[in-house]
């Protein structure tokens, strides 16, 4: 039924390219993770590691999980931001972003599908996406069988609020310290489950006031429950600013008031931990610093969090040491 298209959507939704288009590889390039522009039978995943760039320019490529290797031109594959080394937490870092910008193809998230991610994310959000298509299921059911607008399609679809756990699923994660993750599952529900509820049961008064209810409350707790968690003692933050006073990030301001606020939070940390990567933590350690505290305003203390904290503090740490033999 074309009225919950949305599920289907869903998929497409989810990925989002975040790559570099067709462009001149040098020797930085080696070991970088590639895409494939076009099916190919012999590659059905389509993801490739960089081993060598022939003097012709022609790219000799391993793919991806395998030792087969294969030659193609530049022209042929989308050169990604990660390398064969790239940790989980960063590629479904990227992931994320994709969702939240509604980008049409995100190849960081297939690639976290395929590389084992250990970071919980991948299964929590295929499970999400599972919790989705079931709703929608439902919903099509209330269609098909109760008169619409009825008052038994409206107490239908009351009861099928009441047991929907997807803001439950939403809060969970939040509680559990990811943010990012949080917030680009609410954005999908968002997008999907509310606008489909209000477009398609719009005479279902009750029930969707009742839906817009939920939403409502969800959005307020997140927002409420960040500015706590922005408020508390922070030690990095602390230890950061009696090294660097002058230091200023997203992270010494105010916590957001709403949710439009901490979405556009979402985006300014999300730029700064890509930013990151490109900041010396030797010759810029300020500009690093502000950067991955900006980042941990997300995740930290979130286990997928772990090696981003520990990368942070043991560069304090050498921050200290160098400022102290100044």
């Amino acid at each position: 039924m074309k009225a919950f298209y949305f599920v289907l959507l869903l998929g497409v939704t989810f990925f989002s390219a975040i790559g570099l288009s067709a462009r001149d590889f040098n020797d930085n390039d080696v070991k970088r993770v590639l895409y494939l522009k076009k099916k190919n039978p012999q590659m059905p995943l389509r993801f490739l590691i960089l081993e060598n760039i022939l003097p012709s320019g022609v790219l000799d490529c391993r793919i991806f999980g395998a030792t087969r290797t294969v030659k193609l031109r530049p022209d042929e594959v989308i050169a990604l931001d990660f390398y064969e080394d790239s940790s989980n937490f960063m590629i479904t870092q990227y992931a994320l972003q994709g969702i939240v910008a509604r980008n049409r193809s995100n190849l960081p998230l297939k690639l976290a599908r395929l590389n084992n991610d250990n970071t919980g994310r991948v299964n929590t959000l295929a499970q999400y996406v599972n919790d989705l298509k079931s709703f929608g299921s439902a919903c099509q059911k209330l269609l098909r069988n109760h008169p619409s607008g009825s008052q038994e399609q409206d107490d239908a679809l009351n009861d099928l609020l009441q047991k929907n756990k997807l803001l439950d699923n939403i809060k969970r994660a939040a509680a559990a310290g990811d943010w990012a993750l949080a917030i680009a599952m609410y954005d999908v529900y968002a997008d999907n489950c509310l606008n489909m509820l209000v477009k398609h049961f719009f005479m279902c008064k009750s029930a969707v006031a009742a839906a817009k209810a939920q939403y409502d409350s969800c959005e307020k707790e997140l927002v409420l429950n960040f500015a706590r968690k922005f408020h508390q003692p922070n030690v990095r933050r602390n230890n950061f600013l009696k090294l660097y006073p002058g230091a200023r990030g997203i992270w010494s301001q105010t916590p957001p008031g709403n949710y439009k606020d901490l979405r556009n939070l979402f985006e300014q940390s999300m730029r700064s931990y890509i930013r990151a990567d490109q900041i010396s933590k030797l010759f810029e350690p300020q500009e690093w610093g502000t950067a991955i505290l900006d980042a941990l305003l997300l995740v930290e203390g979130a286990p997928c969090a772990a090696e981003l904290e520990k990368e942070f503090d043991t560069e304090l740490l050498n921050m200290s040491k160098r400022s102290a033999q100044k």
